[in-house]
């Protein structure tokens, strides 16, 4: 049984004997394998290499599939060999690709005017098997999905051009890639409906000069629309507000936008709880003040929480994080929270430097720094220090910068203060 064996890599050309097409004409596909995928499935490998079990094959078909292949982007490297026998007459080919799948990927975000992402997902597998909602990081893969977005756009009779960009994603802190049109509408106007709390004017003006002028993109306005209409609807209690529809209507080229309200029932606050490894609720709870009882203003409580972590940022604990989660009762419209506290290392107060400073101001200044060397680093009175080198400075500073730095090896602060003087 004649075999050959041809190698491809990115960087390679494909070198391999010709002998075996002297049945031109004659030579078809008998069977494909697969060797080293473990996240891809076989199917949609050798439906995206373009090759058909059963159908005729030509040379120059057989060479062009490991490039075919390589320009999905899912692959690091792509070997092949094949083996043939007569059949009936007919040249048969069996073809064996050892393939290495691309392991960095990255999450996939649709943002087309007029289009549900969830929607356009499942035609775009269909039309390439190989195809998620994660992509191989790489330019290939961008192109490889820019291409399959483009001709299903075109199936749903809204042909154009799109382009990929790759942003941080607000919610997960992630790289994702975006596809969006590569000529999106231009904002010209906003309208908002639904509202009861806030009067039109009041919510429009909020947004207005944000995005009035820009590109229209769905996902970009409805983080806008969070991340400045929904604060204030929180600051009135309106802990559910929701935007169930934010739709674009005009010109091609100039469109209104309008946001659908939902803003929801206004709650108040119960229980607090806050949880956490070794805290000292005593003094947390002490330090904070929580509208209990009250209308659950979502700013006095994101105040509360920062008071309860500046007790632990004052004994070293830098990178202290809270996560409240909220429990609704609809029966009561009372909301409780819980609040997880995570503290993180704990961090030593290790030498301070004072710059910019005559050599008796300097001696003033250190003798008027009150925390020792190993002692937990107590940042809240880093700041009170800054207030305390204005006041001996007596006017004569135009600026203190201070600049805190970290050894986390060793989880030791090492704090300089710059002063600028008049």
């Amino acid at each position: 049984m004649p075999q050959q064996l041809c190698r491809i890599a990115l960087s390679l050309a494909i070198v391999c004997s010709t002998g075996a097409f002297a049945y031109a004409g004659q030579a078809r596909l008998g069977e494909v394998r697969i060797i080293g995928n473990n996240r891809l499935d076989t199917a949609a490998i050798i439906a995206a290499s373009g090759l058909h079990v059963g159908a005729p094959l030509t040379k120059q078909e057989l060479d062009a599939a490991p490039q075919t292949l390589l320009a999905t982007g899912f692959f690091s490297s792509v070997n092949y060999r094949y083996s043939t026998k007569p059949v009936n007459g007919v040249l048969q080919y069996s073809i064996t690709f050892e393939i290495v799948e691309e392991q960095h990927l990255i999450p996939v975000t649709i943002d087309i005017l007029g289009f549900a992402a969830e929607a356009l997902w499942p035609d775009i597998k269909r039309s390439s098997p190989l195809i998620d909602t994660s992509m191989p990081d790489n330019d290939a893969g961008q192109t490889y999905y820019k291409r399959a977005l483009e001709t299903v756009l075109r199936e749903h009779g809204q042909p154009q051009e799109v382009i990929s960009k790759r942003e941080i994603d607000l919610k997960t802190r992630q790289m994702q890639v975006i596809f969006r049109p590569a000529n999106a509408p231009k904002v010209m106007h906003v309208a908002v409906e639904g509202n009861r709390a806030f009067d039109s004017a009041t919510l429009e003006r909020a947004i207005h000069g944000i995005v009035v002028g820009q590109d229209y993109s769905d996902r970009d306005f409805r983080q806008i629309v969070q991340l400045n209409i929904t604060p204030m609807y929180e600051e009135r209690g309106y802990l559910k507000v929701a935007y169930p529809r934010i739709t674009g209507s005009g010109t091609s080229g100039e469109i209104t936008v309008t946001v659908a309200i939902d803003e929801g029932g206004v709650w108040r606050l119960g229980a607090v709880d806050v949880t956490g490894d070794n805290l000292p609720l005593v003094q947390m709870k002490r330090a904070a003040t929580f509208p209990q009882g009250k209308i659950a203003n979502w700013h006095e409580i994101v105040a509360g929480i920062a008071q309860m972590e500046q007790v632990l940022r004052s004994d070293g604990y830098l990178r202290v994080q809270s996560n409240p989660a909220r429990s609704f009762h609809e029966d009561t419209g009372v909301v409780d929270l819980n609040i997880a506290v995570a503290t993180g290392p704990q961090y030593l107060f290790s030498t301070i430097e004072v710059h910019g400073l005559t050599a008796k101001q300097e001696q003033e200044a250190y003798s008027i720094w009150d925390l020792h060397r190993g002692s937990p680093f107590d940042e809240p009175y880093s700041d009170e220090y800054v207030r305390r080198l204005y006041k001996m400075l007596n006017g004569r500073a135009k600026s203190i910068h201070r600049d805190m730095q970290v050894n986390q090896a060793a989880r030791t602060v090492d704090v300089v203060f710059n002063v600028t003087q008049q």
